[in-house]
C-alpha cells in the first residue's frame, strides 16, 4: 500500500525530444569526456574507456598508479577519490567496481573497494569497503539496501524496466 502511494507521488514522465542542436552539444560533451578520461589514462589511472567521470570530479593524482575504475560506471560532480594519505605515509590502491554509481560529493578513501553493481549516494564519505550489489549512504557510509540489481552506469535495474516500460507506453499512445 505505502509503496504504490510512494510510486504515485513520484510521477515518471518522458524526457522531452532533443532539437539537433541539443544532440549536437550532448555529443560534444560525450567526446570531451571521453578525452578526459583518455588524459587521465595517460597519467596512469586504470579507468575503462566506458566509464563517465564528470568534469568536476576529483581523482587523485598524487599516487595515480592507485586509482582504479571498471566499466560501467559513472563518477557524478564533486566526487573525491583518494589513493594515498599523506598523515599515515600511504599510498595504497582504491578500485571501484563495474557498473557502479559514486553520487555527487561523495569522498572514497584510500584503499577502499567499491564492489561491482553498488551505489555510493550523494554526499557519502566511504570508509570501509563496499559489498557488491548494495547501496551505501552517510559519513560514515552504511550499507542501506542490499541485494540490488544495476545496469550500466549504476541505474537501477527496476527503474530502468520502469522508464522501458513508460517509453512502450508512450510508444503506443503516438500509434
Amino acid at each position: 500500500m505505502e509503496e504504490s502511494a510512494a510510486k504515485a507521488k513520484t510521477k515518471r514522465r518522458l524526457p522531452n525530444t532533443k532539437s539537433p542542436i541539443r544532440r549536437l552539444i550532448l555529443r560534444l560533451r560525450m567526446q570531451a569526456l571521453s578525452l578526459r578520461t583518455k588524459y587521465l589514462r595517460f597519467h596512469g589511472m586504470d579507468i575503462h574507456p566506458d566509464t563517465q567521470i564528470s568534469f568536476k570530479a576529483n581523482l587523485d593524482r598524487t599516487n595515480p598508479h592507485g586509482v582504479h575504475i571498471a566499466e560501467g560506471t559513472l563518477v557524478a560532480f564533486g566526487v573525491v577519490i583518494l589513493s594515498h594519505d599523506m598523515a599515515r605515509a600511504l599510498s595504497t590502491d582504491t578500485y571501484i567496481g563495474r557498473n557502479c554509481f559514486i553520487g555527487a560529493h561523495s569522498i572514497i578513501l584510500p584503499g577502499i573497494r567499491v564492489g561491482d553493481g553498488s551505489i555510493v549516494a550523494t554526499g557519502s564519505v566511504v570508509t570501509k569497503n563496499v559489498p557488491a550489489n548494495c547501496i551505501v549512504a552517510g559519513n560514515p557510509a552504511r550499507i542501506i539496501k542490499a541485494d540490488i540489481r544495476t545496469r550500466k552506469w549504476g541505474v537501477l535495474e527496476e527503474a530502468y524496466l520502469d522508464a522501458l516500460l513508460l517509453q512502450q507506453e508512450s510508444d503506443a499512445k503516438a500509434i
